[in-house]
């Protein structure tokens, strides 16, 4: 059950996710360089002495990238051992919605963001709802802790 969402933007569309998928948001300023596209970074960074995976959200959903900006952020959040985070351009909102999820609306499946399997309404507000487990069971991650690499290949 979602007890809180993370709302942000990328592309001019707004998103929500779990944020128990994704609970630490960094300023990506703080661990990226600035003032270049999100298609110009690499593949991972330290982030309390981890490897944090980013994975490209608008290669995923098909959106044109944008440049790193003081409001980017960086949503983290752990599976299977792997840390992987991904760049939005802002968070707009964390809202607590326990049982205040109205509904949740079928996403068109033929769409171009093949990760947004619903779309929820909380409190009359409509957002395109990341499913990270759909992300992370489409991609291929070799760790060095599987196979001496440190790549994401993506499989989008």
């Amino acid at each position: 059950m979602i007890k809180s969402i993370t709302t942000f933007t990328l592309s001019d569309e707004i998103f929500a996710v779990d944020m128990q998928k994704v609970p630490i948001i960094l300023k990506a300023e703080d661990y990226l360089p600035k003032d270049i596209s999100v298609q110009q970074i690499q593949s991972k960074f330290k982030y309390d002495k981890t490897d944090v995976y980013l994975l490209n959200l608008y290669k995923i959903l098909k959106l044109n990238p944008k440049k790193i900006t003081k409001e980017s952020r960086i949503l983290v959040g752990e599976n299977n051992e792997i840390t992987f985070g991904f760049i939005v351009e802002k968070v707009n909102e964390i809202m607590n919605v326990d049982d205040n999820i109205k509904k949740t609306i079928p996403f068109l499946e033929n769409s171009t963001h093949s990760c947004c399997s619903v779309i929820i309404e909380v409190m009359d507000q409509k957002f395109l709802s990341i499913d990270i487990n759909e992300i992370l069971k489409n991609l291929k991650v070799y760790h060095n802790k599987i196979s001496n690499t440190d790549e994401i290949n993506e499989t989008y």
